[in-house]
């Protein structure tokens, strides 16, 4: 494989070309000697560990410790918000966990008519998997004949 030289100046040209550089943080740094040891690794040498992984924990740690908390979009329950419950009820939990399981109070306690699905696996009848979208109503009014006999019109 032919190895291909670029000069600082083209370098240059090509960032200032394609958009707008930045310096590299401690992470990208971290991460580049990270890749450099795997590959050192891949060619059947040895690499010693320990000091890069005790940085490597430190820089995240200070991270998380340094960054601020951003507030994620949808602090609160969309089911209780929906239902017009009143804005501390509705701000006081959101609809599903990380694990996408039913942690609203109110949902939780609701049994689906349709597959009786209750607590964590909570849902409305719209929402159901064997809901297949026609009513008992919807069926019935399908019917060429009304409860008394007469044809409908």
């Amino acid at each position: 494989m032919q190895e291909v030289g670029i000069d600082e100046d083209t370098a240059a040209e090509e960032f200032n070309y394609n958009g707008v550089t930045k310096d590299l943080d401690r992470m990208d740094i971290l991460a580049i000697e990270s890749r450099r040891r795997n590959w050192l690794r891949s060619q059947g040498l040895e690499v010693s560990d320990e000091a890069f992984q005790e940085t490597l924990e430190a820089t995240r740690e200070e991270i998380i410790r340094t960054c601020p908390v951003r507030p994620k979009k949808h602090q609160v329950c969309v089911f209780c918000k929906n239902n017009k419950e009143r804005e501390e009820v509705y701000t006081s939990h959101m609809l599903k966990d990380s694990l996408d399981r039913v942690i609203c109070p109110i949902l939780s306690k609701y049994t689906c008519p349709v597959c009786y699905a209750t607590g964590a696996n909570a849902h409305t009848k719209k929402y159901c998997p064997k809901y297949d979208g026609i009513s008992t109503v919807n069926l019935l009014l399908q019917t060429p004949r009304n409860c008394s006999g007469k044809y409908r019109k």
